[in-house]
C-alpha cells in the first residue's frame, strides 16, 4: 500500500517505535474511505473514525511486542477490524473479527526474529486485508509483497534473509 510506504519513509516517522501502532488502523481505514467502502452498518468511514484507529494505536506503547507479548503493529489489525465492524467489550461476534485479526498478524510475528516495526506493519496490513477479503469480500487492494522490503540498510537489527519480507540489494 502506497500510503503505508510513504509514512515509513517520512522524516517524522521514527524508524522503530510505536508510531507504527497507529499507523496500521490509519492505513486500512483510510483505504475503506477513500474507496467508498462503508463500515460493517452501511455507514461510511469518517475523518473521526481514522482519527479514533490512530487514538487507540497510540495507546499501545513502545516495545510492548518484548515486554507484553503483543506486537502493536499486530494489535493495529484488531483496531482496524474493531472499528469496521463496530466492535466493543459487549459486542460478541464483532469482537470476535476484531481478535481474528490481531490473532492472525501475532501468528504471523511467531517467526523468532528481533523486532521490526516495518514487518509488523506489514503483518499487521496482512492479516487485516486478507480477513476483509475472506469474512466481508473487501479487496482494498495488493498485500505487501514477499521480499519487497525497501528498509533492511537502514534497520541495524535486520534479519535479512530470515525476513520473509527480506529483499537482495534492496
Amino acid at each position: 500500500m502506497d500510503l503505508v510506504d510513504k509514512a515509513l519513509v517520512h522524516p517524522s516517522f521514527k524508524f522503530h517505535g510505536p508510531e507504527h501502532h497507529s499507523l496500521v488502523p490509519a492505513a486500512i481505514l483510510i483505504a475503506m474511505k477513500n474507496r467508498g467502502i462503508p463500515k460493517k452498518d452501511g455507514s461510511q468511514v469518517t475523518r473521526e473514525n481514522i482519527l479514533d484507529g490512530i487514538k487507540r494505536g497510540s495507546k499501545i506503547p513502545g516495545g510492548f511486542c518484548g515486554y507484553a507479548g503483543a506486537c502493536g503493529g499486530c494489535i493495529g489489525a484488531g483496531v482496524a477490524v474493531a472499528l469496521y465492524v463496530g466492535s466493543t467489550p459487549t459486542k460478541g461476534a464483532e469482537r470476535k473479527f476484531a481478535h481474528a485479526a490481531t490473532a492472525d498478524a501475532l501468528n504471523r510475528s511467531l517467526d523468532g526474529l528481533r523486532r521490526c516495526c516495518k514487518r509488523a506493519t506489514y503483518y499487521g496490513i496482512t492479516a487485516t486485508m486478507e480477513l476483509l477479503v475472506k469474512d466481508f469480500d473487501i479487496d482494498l487492494g495488493e498485500i505487501p509483497k514477499i521480499a519487497s522490503c525497501k528498509y533492511s540498510e537502514r534497520n541495524r537489527d535486520c534479519e535479512h534473509e530470515d525476513c520473509v519480507y527480506f529483499r537482495m540489494n534492496s
